[in-house]
C-alpha cells in the first residue's frame, strides 16, 4: 500500500509510514486503540485514525497534537485551529477569555475581523441546556433560575473553555475555511450529542414539527409560572401500595385525570406511573424515578419522592413482617391456637 502522493496537511517534513497493505493498517488500528492515546476506544476506530494519518501523509504526533477521536468523528483542538490560521498567514489577537465573554480577533488578507461570544448570548440557544432537541427548548421557556444547564457550562473555568473553543471555531472557519476543513472542536461535538457524557451511543435525530414545539414550549411556561403546591409530608402518606402489574383502573389517577405539575404525582412514565401520586408507590418505584433525567422531574417532585421513601419502606418492611406471620400460622395451625 503506496502512501498517497498528495502534500502533506502540515508543514513539517514527514516520513510515510511503511504500510504495504489493508492487513498492516488493521494490526496498526489494533495497537493505536490499546494505546488510549488518541481517543480510539475499538480497533476499527484506530484504522480510522491510522487511515488518515497515512492518507493526509501525518504523523502521529501531529495527529495527537492537534485532532482527537470523539463521538466517532474527528475532531480539531481549537488552539489547533488558531495555529493553523497562523500558519497559512492570518494572525490572531486574544480579545476577552473569561467565565463571561469570549472574543478573538482574527486578521487575514490584511483584513481583520472580530469574533465575540458572551454568556448572555449563550443561554438563548440550547445546546447548554441538558436533554435532547425537544427538552432543551423546553428548558428555554423556564425562567433562567430554572433551566437545567449541563455541569460543563455550570463552573467557571469550564465555561470559559468552552465558549472560548465556539469562537474560535466560528470565527476560523468564517475566515479562514481551509485552516479547519470542517471539522469541529471537542467542546462543540460533545453538545451534538442528545444525553450528555454518552459520545459512544449512536444519535437518534427525532423530527420535531413547529408545532409541536410550539405547543410544548407554551405548556412549560405555564408551568414554570404556576405556584408550586406545598409537599406532604411523611405522615401524610395513607396505607396504600400500588401493584406493578396492575393495569389502571377508576382508582387509579391517570395523567388525564390530575396535573402533572402538581409534585405529590409523578409526571413522567407509562400509564402505571405517570400522574400517579408518590405517596402510592413502593420504594423501588420511588428510588428509581430519582434517578430519572426526565425533564418533567422538578425540584418539587424530587423533594416530595424524598420525603416518602422512608416511610414507603416501613410499610413494606410491616407487610412482609405480617405476611411471615401468617405463612408460619398456616403452616403451623396448633401454634396458632
Amino acid at each position: 500500500m503506496a502512501p498517497p502522493k498528495a502534500q502533506s496537511t502540515s508543514l513539517r517534513p514527514y516520513t510515510p509510514m511503511p504500510i504495504s497493505n489493508m492487513a498492516e493498517m488493521a494490526e496498526l488500528g489494533k495497537m493505536i486503540a490499546a494505546s488510549c492515546m488518541f481517543g480510539a476506544k475499538t480497533a476499527a476506530e484506530g484504522v480510522i485514525i491510522a487511515g488518515i494519518c497515512h492518507q493526509a501523509n501525518m504523523s502521529f504526533l501531529e495527529f495527537l497534537e492537534t485532532r482527537h477521536f470523539y463521538g466517532g468523528k474527528v475532531v480539531m483542538k481549537a488552539d489547533a485551529m488558531v495555529a493553523r490560521f497562523n500558519e497559512l498567514g492570518g494572525t490572531h489577537k486574544v480579545m476577552y477569555r473569561t467565565a463571561d465573554k469570549a472574543g478573538i480577533a482574527l486578521t487575514f488578507n490584511g483584513v481583520e475581523n472580530a469574533f465575540t461570544l458572551t454568556w448572555d448570548d449563550v443561554t438563548k440557544e440550547p445546546f447548554i441546556y441538558r436533554g435532547g432537541p425537544e427538552a432543551q427548548m423546553l428548558e428555554l421557556a423556564k425562567p433562567m433560575e430554572k433551566r437545567l444547564i449541563k455541569d460543563k457550562y455550570r463552573t467557571p473555568v469550564s465555561r470559559m473553555q468552552m465558549m472560548w473553543a465556539r469562537v474560535v471555531s466560528d470565527g476560523v472557519r468564517t475566515i479562514c475555511p481551509q485552516a479547519c476543513r470542517g471539522t469541529y472542536t471537542p467542546e462543540e461535538v460533545s453538545d451534538f450529542h442528545e444525553v450528555e457524557d454518552s459520545a459512544a451511543a449512536p444519535r437518534v435525530e427525532k423530527n420535531v414539527t413547529p408545532a409541536a414545539v410550539k405547543e410544548k414550549v407554551a405548556a412549560a411556561a405555564s408551568a414554570a409560572a404556576a405556584p408550586v403546591k406545598p409537599a406532604v409530608t411523611e405522615s401524610a402518606a395513607p396505607a396504600v401500595t400500588v401493584d406493578p402489574e396492575a393495569k389502571p383502573s377508576a382508582a387509579t389517577p391517570t395523567s388525564a385525570a390530575v396535573d402533572l405539575n402538581d409534585v405529590n404525582v409523578c409526571p413522567f412514565g407509562n400509564d402505571r406511573t405517570k400522574g400517579v401520586r408518590w405517596d402510592t408507590m413502593k420504594s423501588s418505584w420511588l428510588e428509581a424515578a430519582l434517578g430519572s433525567k426526565s425533564p418533567l422531574m422538578t425540584e418539587g417532585h424530587r423533594a416530595v419522592a424524598t420525603a416518602l421513601i422512608p416511610a414507603a419502606k416501613a410499610k413494606e418492611e410491616s407487610a412482609a413482617k405480617a405476611k411471615d406471620a401468617a405463612d408460619a400460622a398456616a403452616a403451623n395451625p396448633e401454634n396458632a391456637q
